[in-house]
C-alpha cells in the first residue's frame, strides 16, 4: 500500500456502546437500537476479527477499569485470569459465568468461537498470565505480541499444534 493508501476492502460495524451497562433490560435495548443492529447481525458470519486480551486489574483491562466497584465485588470470588471482549475467561480458557454477562454489549462467547480467524493483541510481561490462559482456550488462532511475553509464554509451555475446531 503505497503512498499513505488504505485498502478498503471489508466493511466495518462500530458500536458505539459501553461495554457494561447498569442493568440487562438497559444493554437489551442498547443491542436493539438501529445503529448497533447491524454489528450485532453481523457475528454469526465474520470470517476474522481482531481482539484485545485483557489482564483482571485496572491496568491491564478496559472491562475493568469501566466497572463500578459494585461490580467488582460481584465478581471478586469468580477465578478470572483475563478477559476478552467483555467475556471473563478463567485460568484454564474456560469462559467464566459472571453476573456481568447479560448487561455486556459485546459479542457472546458462543458467536466468537465460530469466527474462523481471531486474532488477538496484547504486550507487556503483566499480562503473560492472562494471555496463557487465553491461550489455554479455544476462542482465539493467532496472536500478536512482544518478544518478552512470547519468550515467557514459550517458557510456561512449549508450542504444540492445536486444532481450535476440536475443542
Amino acid at each position: 500500500m503505497g503512498g499513505g493508501r488504505v485498502s478498503r476492502r471489508g466493511r466495518h460495524f462500530p458500536i458505539y456502546a459501553p461495554l457494561v451497562v447498569s442493568d440487562a433490560n438497559i444493554a437489551e435495548s442498547l443491542r436493539n437500537q438501529s445503529s448497533i443492529r447491524p454489528a450485532r447481525s453481523m457475528w454469526k458470519s465474520l470470517t476474522i476479527a481482531a481482539v484485545a486480551i485483557g489482564s483482571w486489574d485496572a491496568d491491564g483491562s478496559q472491562l475493568y477499569s469501566t466497572l463500578s466497584v459494585t461490580d467488582r465485588s460481584r465478581v471478586a470470588d469468580l477465578p478470572i485470569a483475563a478477559e476478552m471482549c467483555a467475556i471473563l475467561f478463567g485460568p484454564d480458557g474456560a469462559p467464566v459465568q459472571s453476573p456481568l454477562a447479560p448487561r455486556t454489549i459485546a459479542i457472546p462467547h458462543a458467536d466468537l468461537v465460530r469466527i474462523p480467524e481471531v486474532i488477538a493483541v496484547a504486550g507487556g510481561v503483566s499480562k503473560v498470565g492472562a494471555i496463557a490462559s487465553i491461550l489455554k482456550g479455544n476462542a482465539v488462532t493467532s496472536l500478536v505480541t512482544d518478544a518478552a511475553v512470547a519468550t515467557r509464554l514459550l517458557e510456561r509451555e512449549p508450542p504444540r499444534a492445536v486444532d481450535r475446531r476440536a475443542s
